[in-house]
């Protein structure tokens, strides 16, 4: 039996099917409130008001983002100021941007999270306290900088120019380190556990009392390095050169590797 369009034959039994008047009435709520558009994260309208289903809200605008030379904040312009997401912004009067020079600049207690000062020149800049949380500062030259107290956490630093600096206290937790040249640099109290510092320059560096707990030390020039009381624990120090490093009363324990040959407890140092 032919039923023509918009019907099917079930058993013995024909269903016209009626088409749908209002498509709407077909729509869900949907909560978009934590949507993340582009590089700005922003509260959204519900696409539709009140919960009703027949009475949907004009579309959200498109965020984009905002490249002028401002500091970002977080939602609902609340928070700390943000560098982060931003080819350049403004901190204190001074560009924040790749290459930039900001020899001598005063930052200190300035949030720079995520910003991007690759091959920046820092050189003598107070930095004291600031946050460079995730920021990359790779061969970025911070001879002689002030950096006491500073949150370095998960920052990029390889290749970068510390000869000198002072970091005491400083956060470097997970930060990335490998061939960073920190000659005589001051790094005493620092927390560097789970930083990398392969084949970095410490020499004559001043690590007492430091945390390199499961740091990477490989191949690292620690000569005449002053480890005293340095906590070691699960540090790996394969290959790294230690002629005339002070290790007297550094914490070590079964899983600190050491270079081949090398006597630790010879040297003062105490494991657990």
């Amino acid at each position: 039996m032919d039923l023509g369009p918009g019907s099917c034959e079930i058993g013995d039994r024909a269903r016209r099917w009626e088409p749908v008047a209002d498509l709407r009435s077909l729509l869900v709520p949907v909560d978009l409130s934590e949507l993340f558009l582009g590089e700005v994260r922003k509260p959204v309208e519900g696409l539709l008001r009140g919960g009703d289903r027949h009475a949907p809200a004009s579309p959200p605008a498109l965020l984009r983002p905002d490249r002028s030379n401002r500091l970002h904040r977080g939602p609902d312009d609340q928070g700390p100021l943000l560098a982060r997401s931003v080819e350049a912004v403004e901190v204190n009067g001074y560009t924040i941007k790749p290459g930039a020079n900001l020899e001598g600049a005063n930052l200190e207690g300035a949030n720079l999270t995520g910003a991007n000062l690759k091959w920046a020149k820092l050189t003598g800049a107070n930095l004291e306290r600031a946050n460079f949380t995730g920021a990359n500062l790779e061969r970025a030259k911070l001879v002689g900088a002030k950096l006491v107290g500073a949150n370095l956490r998960e920052a990029l630093l390889s290749w970068a120019d510390l000869r000198w600096a002072k970091l005491e206290g400083a956060n470097l937790t997970r930060a990335h380190l490998t061939r960073a040249h920190l000659i005589r640099a001051n790094l005493s109290r620092t927390d560097l556990e789970g930083a990398d510092l392969s084949r970095a320059n410490l020499r004559g560096a001043d690590l007492t009392r430091a945390n390199l707990r499961g740091a990477n030390l490989t191949r690292a020039h620690l000569t005449r390095t002053d480890l005293t009381r340095t906590d070691l624990e699960r540090a790996d120090l394969s290959r790294a050169k230690l002629r005339g490093a002070n290790l007297d009363r550094a914490v070590a324990d079964r899983n600190t590797i050491w270079p081949e040959g090398f006597d630790p407890k010879a040297t003062g140092v105490i494991f657990y």
